[in-house]
């Protein structure tokens, strides 16, 4: 699943406002981090899930998608490297591959700089705070590229 559409749908339900925190992650803001709203509606949905069972579970979340995939900004609830590994086995039929290029910054801030490449060529590059946001990001750049050139064979980003 795509943790900022899991964060958005976290908070277009009100669910952030029951969101307890201590102290120090409230004031660094963790109220408004995506993976912390994401955690939050997988957990929701899990305990709907308990209490409710499948097929209302189903139901709920049905619903609460359709809006995401029905609104004029369409978006997809999988992650950029998710798509581009089913594009690339759907036409080249094989897996991307991710080197990283480079590592920048103290430990505590580092920067990861990530090339996507198939069939030995590079897709795209992409920089994060974490090796998989980097990934994640070149994988993001990869699709718009694809696309471009085939606007067909990719899932918009």
């Amino acid at each position: 699943m795509n943790r900022d559409a899991l964060a958005r749908l976290a908070v277009r339900t009100g669910m952030d406002r029951y969101l307890l925190l201590g102290r120090g992650e409230s004031e660094a803001g963790g109220a408004n981090r995506p993976s912390l709203l994401a955690a939050l509606f997988e957990a929701v949905a899990g305990a709907v899930y308990l209490a409710e069972g499948l097929p209302a579970t189903r139901r709920w979340l049905l619903h609460l998608f359709s809006e995401e995939l029905d609104g004029p900004e369409r978006v997809s609830l999988k992650s950029a490297k998710s798509r581009l590994q089913e594009w690339s086995q759907r036409v080249h039929r094989q897996k991307p591959r991710y080197e990283l290029l480079e590592t920048s910054g103290p430990p505590h801030e580092q920067r990861f700089r990530v090339a996507v490449l198939l069939n030995g060529q590079r897709l795209a590059a992409g920089t994060g705070s974490s090796r998989q946001r980097a990934e994640e990001h070149a994988a993001g750049q990869a699709i718009e590229r694809v696309h471009r050139r085939t606007a067909v064979d990719v899932e918009p980003v």
